[in-house]
């Protein structure tokens, strides 16, 4: 059961709002780890190593946290995280793993990361202290964020679990938001997977210029839309039980560079590693001087990132390019480089736009010698055995030119033009466009729900499936 399944949208999800709206508001907070609880249970109940590995974790960032608190011992909290970043890199190693039959529990890389944040607030005492273990509990669990994050600092979690504000302000926000998320994962993103597919199946190991800049903008466009969708739908979540959460994807499309695409794609884990990783590498590493700062610094955002979303042999030479790119962005400040020139900004956004798709690509590609020779007969000009027939035939053109108009209208208020010209709408007229635009997106999730979620039945009972991850 996801976010996406039936079960959940239509049963678990109405029932446990209407549990959590009659609790009295002084009892709410204390309500949430047993929500959270239920669904973790119900979504992971053909899988007894997430429970275990849940239960596991949750007990011991409990005791982690209480050894911290009798004794503020760096020794103690180098010792917790290595730990959790082990047991993460292990997960990690055992998924991808082509060899390995393994089912990477459901939000593990997100409970593990809000583990780290746990031990390390609480060893800095950026939260208030004693933490009891219901506390443990409500952030450890949280719902919302378990699918695809955002990854929230246990000190920001603390603040907001004692100010929930259950309204029907945050309560329709968040219902369009879970709305849009819906669209954007089960409208977009599945339907232009399967026509990704489709279209490999047609040209097998042939490919021309053209097509391939065709699939590597496909492939970019699915990982931005697969992802910001299911974290969208929690935020969503969050804001209907009172607990308003930034957005976790920020306009990545306009990225200049590299670094501009890692901070907004996943925002909360480029913020989670500044904090509790780059931090330390300041404080503990003085005498480094910057340059040697700067690439470490590089090194370590790089690795997490592709441990994140999966590295293998085929996705090495963009992880190469992507770390210099990263490491030149750090040493020459090229944001504010890029700024000062249009032709710069457009220089950079294509470039940031080729490396990161050639890296989305290179992810669905089985081998390294076979991305090595799809990039040869890419700029080859020899004959192929199909034609622009055979992939219409393969595909609806009309139904892919609908799915772009939809994610046109989806994507279009986070565009920086159009917050600029709400802002400069009457106050009726804004109100005006701002309730057309819910009316749409409502009758959009009608009909994904109607029409799309069944030919992708699969995305009810497993995450990302036939997604770059």
């Amino acid at each position: 059961m996801l976010f996406t399944s039936p079960l959940f949208m239509f049963l678990f999800l109405p029932v446990a709002m209407c549990i959590y709206i009659l609790i009295p508001k002084a009892h709410r907070k204390n309500a949430l780890p047993f929500i959270s609880c239920a669904f973790y249970a119900v979504a992971c109940f053909k899988q007894p190593f997430a429970l275990i590995l849940m239960a596991v974790m949750l007990i011991s960032t409990h005791l982690w946290g209480k050894l911290i608190l009798n004794r503020r011992s760096r020794n103690r909290v180098t010792t917790a995280v290595l730990t959790n970043l082990s047991i993460w890199l292990a997960l990690q190693v055992l998924y991808h793993m082509t060899d390995v039959s393994f089912i990477y529990p459901l939000g593990a890389s997100i409970f593990i990361m809000a583990s780290v944040s746990y031990i390390i607030d609480i060893y800095r005492l950026d939260v208030e202290t004693p933490v009891k273990f219901i506390d443990t509990l409500s952030y450890i669990s949280y719902f919302p964020v378990l699918v695809a994050g955002p990854i929230i600092k246990f000190k920001d979690f603390c603040r907001m679990r004692q100010n929930i504000s259950v309204s029907m302000v945050n309560f329709s926000h968040g219902a369009r938001l879970f709305a849009i998320g819906f669209v954007k994962r089960i409208t977009v993103a599945a339907i232009l997977a399967q026509t990704f597919d489709k279209i490999i199946r047609v040209i097998g190991n042939e490919t021309n210029f053209m097509i391939s800049i065709a699939l590597v903008i496909t492939i970019y466009v699915i990982s931005v839309f697969a992802f910001s969708g299911y974290s969208d739908m929690g935020i969503g979540i969050s804001y209907m039980l009172g607990m308003p959460i930034e957005a976790d994807y920020k306009n990545v499309f306009a990225a200049c560079t590299v670094t501009e695409y890692r901070n907004g794609f996943m925002y909360s884990l480029s913020l989670w590693i500044d904090d509790y990783i780059l931090y330390y590498m300041h404080r503990n590493n003085d005498s480094l001087s910057i340059k040697s700062r700067t690439l470490s610094q590089s090194l370590v955002l790089c690795a997490i990132f592709f441990l994140w979303f999966g590295v293998k042999p085929a996705t090495l030479p963009a992880l190469v390019i992507i770390l210099i790119l990263t490491s030149l962005d750090s040493a020459l400040n090229l944001k504010i480089v890029t700024k000062k020139s249009f032709l710069l900004r457009v220089f950079g956004r294509i470039i940031t736009f080729t490396v990161i798709g050639l890296f989305w690509y290179s992810s669905k590609t089985e081998s390294l010698s076979q991305l090595l020779n799809g990039l040869v007969k890419m700029f080859s000009v020899g004959q192929v055995s199909w034609n622009a027939v055979d992939i219409f035939s393969a595909i609806s053109p009309l139904k892919i030119l609908i799915i772009a108009i939809i994610a046109i209208i989806i994507y279009l208020p986070t565009l920086k033009i159009s917050k600029n010209i709400c802002q400069k709408m009457s106050p009726r007229i804004n109100s005006a466009v701002e309730i057309t635009y819910t009316v749409l997106v409502f009758g959009l999730f009608a009909i994904s729900v109607i029409y799309f979620l069944p030919q992708f039945p699969q995305y009810a009972a497993s995450a990302f499936s036939n997604v770059v991850i």
